[in-house]
């Protein structure tokens, strides 16, 4: 399978590098800086080190004014 054209080729659950793809950023750090800043919607598991992330969520977070930020993260 190629690279998804929709977010509804996406599971409903994504990893970091799902999310970095989905946004077109350029790298998995810049998904992680965002997410501790609390500007991408994520979830980890108590004690977990990885983030995951809900298709759903991300697509609602996407259609809202909040994604009108700058990525600072490089």
């Amino acid at each position: 399978m190629g690279t998804p054209r929709s977010f509804g080729d996406y599971p409903p659950v994504l990893n970091t590098h799902q999310v970095a793809e989905m946004l077109g950023l350029p790298s998995i750090k810049t998904v992680q800086v965002l997410v501790r800043k609390g500007r991408v919607p994520a979830h980890r598991l108590p004690g977990a080190r990885r983030y995951w992330f809900v298709r759903d969520e991300i697509v609602e977070w996407l259609r809202s004014d909040e994604t009108r930020v700058t990525p600072d993260a490089g």
